[in-house]
């Protein structure tokens, strides 16, 4: 699956447009083939556009509701987002080739079909008029009153029934430029930007990739589905990072999860993070460390993923050391790394994973994440030597070698690597039962510092000596092994 937002670079563009809920969503599953977009009956769920590559050279794009700002009596945070939304529709429209125009057959035309009509008339030759949702041929649709909103090119359709979506698929893929064979790009490592609603996510990917290419809000929960981008940044030495960014949904506690619409969102970010070659978990440095914070750092390692962890909002204690030292800290750099401290405590479960201080809102210091995410990408092959593996594990097991319930020290006889992305090592040990998470998460952390590649998960597999049982008392009696009274008279003889 290749999900991509960079619309401009693109020789044919296609944009899909209208008013909420007329089912923009479902056609661009249904001429993509896959579910990328949320389907939801909710008005509004599309906020950020979200684009797919059709064919070569030909670009699909699905965006928000057009109109969701005329509503009367939002709040002014909320009517800012229906004006953020309605922004990316229109960068879209300047952007594509050609319109798909999608109103509702069921409704009928509405005001403020006829509003966007009269908005998309300008771009008439460009525009494909959509009647979404006949279910059938003999479907009772006034004609008419479609063609009287002005685009001669018109047709019936159904994206939730597939009526006339072949049809269309195959009339856009005539659309796909000749572009002569490239030489195939270098891959770029996925970057997973995760945290909780509200610490700065989107505004991380808009500076990373300086342009406001995801809708920032106050309003908790305005990322919706997971939209990815190619990121070229250039460092202050000329590095050029290049990753393919994915901005994710706020992830809240399963139990705080609102409605069917979050959780379809949570879904799509738990996807994103398990297809993500590194993570950065972004974390308030007002807030601090707070639960939900660890247990997404533990999601993170679960799913054997490099983690770098990315403190935002730190322009506010630079704010406050302006005026002299505060709460006992002489420095900004004593407040830092006090702080790091406090993280790290919080974090202990990692292996390490490195921390930076930042500034989304300010460009403060977004380097310093892409240079720790392209350190954990170099550091996710190495091949481990096996003498120094064996080395390194004698010297943990002598600061800490942990006993079974019947007192027995745990030995590790020879190990080996046997993986990376993540890094697995199997042990041949004495005992392979009451290894618990604490001795695991030391043997990780010991082997990521020793090797240099903190943020790197390790798996372990232990596998224990054979174990021999005893004979049943049963089987003595009856077979009677050396010194029993039938084998004593057989030597007698």
């Amino acid at each position: 699956m290749r999900i991509c937002y960079t619309i401009f670079d693109m020789s044919e563009t296609i944009a899909i447009v209208g008013r909420p809920n007329v089912g923009k969503s479902r056609l661009f599953n249904a001429l993509a083939g896959k579910r990328l977009a949320i389907v939801h009956d909710q008005p509004g769920v599309t906020r950020d556009n979200q684009s797919f590559e059709l064919a070569a050279g030909l670009t699909l794009v699905d965006t928000g509701g057009w109109g969701l700002s005329h509503i009367r009596g939002l709040e002014a945070e909320a009517e800012a987002l229906a004006e953020a939304v309605e922004e990316q529709v229109a960068i879209a429209i300047e952007a594509a080739s050609v319109i798909l125009f999608v109103v509702d057959g069921r409704a009928g035309v509405t005001s403020l079909d006829s509003e966007i009509a009269r908005f998309l008339r300008s771009h008439k030759n460009r525009v494909w008029l959509l009647v979404n949702k006949v279910d059938s041929e003999n479907s009772n649709v006034d004609e008419g009153e479609f063609l009287r909103l002005g685009f001669p090119n018109t047709r019936n359709i159904s994206a939730e029934h597939g009526l006339g979506i072949a049809e269309l698929k195959a009339q856009l893929l005539k659309l796909a430029p000749e572009i002569p064979p490239v030489k195939e790009e270098v891959r770029r490592p996925s970057l997973c930007i995760i945290g909780k609603p509200n610490v700065g996510k989107s505004s991380l990917s808009n500076a990373l990739l300086k342009s406001p290419k995801t809708i920032v809000s106050p309003i908790s929960g305005t990322t919706r589905d997971a939209v990815a981008f190619d990121l070229d940044y250039t460092g202050k030495k000329g590095e050029v990072y290049r990753f393919r960014l994915i901005d994710t949904a706020g992830m809240r506690h399963r139990t705080k999860v609102g409605s069917s619409v979050e959780v379809f969102s949570q879904m799509r970010t738990r996807e994103a993070l398990s297809q993500a070659d590194i993570v950065v978990l972004v974390i308030d440095a007002q807030q601090g460390i707070t639960s939900q914070d660890k247990l997404l750092a533990g999601d993170i390692l679960k799913e054997g993923k490099p983690l770098v962890v990315a403190v935002n909002k730190w322009d506010l204690a630079l704010e406050e050391f302006k005026d002299g030292p505060i709460q006992g800290f002489e420095t900004i750099k004593d407040f830092e790394s006090a702080c790091q401290k406090n993280l790290e405590a919080g974090l202990f479960f990692t292996t390490g994973a490195p921390m930076v201080f930042l500034s989304a809102k300010d460009s403060l210091n977004l380097e310093g994440v892409l240079k720790a995410a392209k350190k954990l990408e170099e550091s996710q092959d190495l091949r481990l030597p096996t003498p120094e593996i064996n080395k390194i594990i004698s010297k943990l097991l002598w600061k800490n070698a942990p006993r079974n319930a019947n007192g027995r020290f745990f030995k590790i006889y020879y190990a080996t690597q046997t993986g990376n992305r993540p890094y697995r090592l199997k042990m041949f040990c004495n005992l392979d039962e009451g290894i618990g998470d604490n001795f695991r998460r030391y043997m990780a952390k010991g082997f990521a510092e020793h090797f240099g590649v903190e943020g790197c998960p390790f798996f372990f597999d232990f596998v224990g000596k054979a174990k021999r049982y005893p004979k049943k008392l049963s089987e003595i009696k009856n077979n009677r092994g050396h010194g029993g009274k039938r084998d004593t008279q057989k030597r007698r003889r």
